[in-house]
């Protein structure tokens, strides 16, 4: 069994540990059931329940030549891995500084100001955390090098997918309004709330059977109905006023939203865009290796594996076949505490 902290796992041995012994308890239980209970309490002390880096860290304990890494590691805390971390990037761009290299000098260009270079350590340090959470960060970076994560085309349809759920949203939201007025009897005021439905629902459909540039700049340029009130639904259409303001305001500014941040998007814009960003992704891939490597040095220097570590390491170890073959022998099932 593993959980996500150590409280967790403390609080799930003294779980099964009070229902087994609850159980053994109960009367009437024959002799081979009562021994199976006892059997079962009594190896509680060894029961592998555990959080994922205790029980990722005896995988490395046990297997760490399979690693290729030496024995006796230790785990470091995180203030000791920030101050390695801040080391590192310190030396790696004295480094660089030093040598006047002009990929470098490129990179700071792009990510820096002319006071500080602050901004660009940010993001190798953001990147570098990013692919720390991958399973096989070096298998992904060559990946992004090969320009294998990126298809314009595909992003673009992608960009579309959420616009049309963007617009779904928007036309639940008019449905509602219109509900409203009809409930109250506002019958002209939800025959125009009938109307933004139609629009949105059309080019929903639109961008739906055709995601182009054109139909999504369609959705964007939706017009809504003024819903000004008739003399003879005024007074019913106070009653509901506010509530269905709300919900037509919420609708027009999430398709709003959306296109103040995409308006313009194409995959010819993303293809061009993307041609723009591959010398500084290049540099940022390189930066980061050089700077994942000069880390990883000085936590070998002082004998330390941080969080990261332990889960890559146990994963490497983990696909030796042999290393998975005796692990099939000894455990049935792994059950995840959420």
């Amino acid at each position: 069994i593993v959980t996500f902290t150590q409280a967790a796992a403390s609080e799930m041995k003294e779980k099964i540990y009070r229902a087994l012994s609850e159980e053994l308890a109960k009367p009437g239980k024959n002799p081979a059931e009562q021994r199976r209970l006892r059997g079962e309490l009594s190896s509680m002390g060894r029961a592998r329940i555990s959080t994922f880096h205790s029980f990722a860290l005896d995988i490395i304990r046990n297997y760490y030549h399979v690693a290729g890494i030496r024995p006796g590691l230790t785990v470091c805390d995180e203030a000791s891995s920030a101050i390695m971390m801040n080391e590192a990037m310190e030396e790696l761009f004295r480094d660089l500084y030093e040598a006047d290299d002009p990929e470098f000098l490129s990179f700071l260009d792009c990510y820096s100001s002319a006071k500080s270079d602050e901004a660009a350590r940010d993001v190798i340090r953001s990147f570098y955390v990013f692919l720390q959470s991958l399973p096989y960060p070096e298998e992904w970076l060559k990946k992004l090098e090969n320009g294998e994560l990126f298809d314009a085309r595909e992003c673009f349809s992608a960009f579309c997918s959420s616009a049309v759920l963007c617009a779904r949203r928007a036309l639940e939201c008019t449905r509602r309004v219109t509900e409203l007025l009809e409930d109250e009897g506002c019958v002209k005021l939800a025959a125009k709330s009938r109307i933004d439905e139609e629009r949105l629902k059309e080019a929903e459909e639109l961008l739906k059977s055709d995601p182009s540039a054109e139909n999504l700049e369609k959705l964007f340029s939706v017009s809504w109905e003024r819903m000004t009130a008739a003399k003879d639904e005024k007074a019913s259409y106070e009653t509901v006023k506010e509530d269905a303001g709300i919900l037509r305001e919420s609708a027009k500014k999430s398709i709003k939203d959306f296109a103040a941040a995409w308006k313009g998007i194409s995959p010819e814009v993303l293809e061009r865009e993307s041609e723009l960003l591959r010398q500084p992704v290049f540099r940022l891939c390189r930066l980061t290796r050089e700077f994942t490597r000069i880390y990883a040095e000085k936590k070998d220097k002082k004998g330390v594996l941080d969080f990261s570590d332990i889960e890559h390491f146990s994963l490497a170890i983990l696909r030796s076949e042999d290393v998975c073959s005796e692990y099939r022998g000894s455990i049935a099932y792994i059950f995840i505490d959420e």
